[in-house]
């Protein structure tokens, strides 16, 4: 085992310098990181570079594209490597609700079948693509208003999700605004902030604010149903 190889494999390390350590051994292999943006980097080549499993290469292309809070999360609950390879391997949307129920899935002994068996057990829910394909268009254009009047910046809430809001229901979201979305309306549901269900959207979009109720009826019983396991 090298150098690199043992520093990159060792869980004792904090991720976000593991992370950093991995970038800088990129760059002096010769590649420019946003090869890894592109998705033009060889995960074998890099993985005999370096003497690390293809897969943790992946892994690590992977962490270097998150959002820094995601990074932050998975580093303050300091996951070993197969963890984060497992979470790195769901759609983003997804491991929303993995993240909403980690300190669950930790108890367990065997965390990676833990959430494996979350997954098929939330197959059933509402996922955020479709409650925004059935939403009115203005429904989201009036967050964004209401957002702005009651000047509320908490969190995934923020004044930049005002913005953001308001452009999904002109455009067609795309899976990073869809995956902002869904943190926004777990957020506003566990913080009672009462946002989404507000009593003007209870009023004038009383269609609407029945299928957000649906969504996180959907999130809310997944989560439950887990508690009680």
């Amino acid at each position: 085992m090298t150098k690199a190889s043992k520093y990159l494999l060792d869980d004792e390390k904090p991720i976000d310098k593991r992370l950093d350590y991995f970038i800088d051994k990129i760059d002096e292999l010769g590649y420019k990181t946003e090869a890894i943006s592109m998705g033009t980097l060889d995960d074998y080549i890099i993985s005999k570079a370096l003497n690390i499993p293809p897969q943790v290469v992946s892994t690590y292309f992977e962490l270097y594209l998150l959002n820094d809070g995601e990074l932050e999360l998975i580093k303050e609950k300091n996951l070993d490597m197969g963890i984060i390879r497992t979470l790195m391997l769901i759609d983003p949307s997804r491991r929303n609700l993995i993240y909403a129920n980690l300190d669950e899935i930790l108890e367990s002994d065997y965390p990676v079948s833990e959430i494996v068996d979350f997954l098929n057990e939330e197959e059933w829910r509402m996922s955020i693509e479709e409650l925004y394909e059935s939403v009115s268009s203005s429904y989201w254009k009036k967050i964004a208003s209401y957002l702005k009047d009651s000047d509320i910046n908490k969190g995934p809430i923020n004044k930049n999700f005002r913005g953001m809001v308001f452009k999904i229901g002109k455009y067609k979201a795309s899976p990073k605004q869809l995956n902002w979305l869904e943190k926004a309306i777990f957020y506003d549901e566990d913080q009672s902030l009462g946002v989404f269900r507000a009593k003007t959207f209870q009023e004038n979009y009383p269609e609407d604010v029945k299928k957000i109720e649906k969504f996180l009826e959907d999130y809310n019983k997944l989560r439950k149903d887990k508690n009680r396991e």
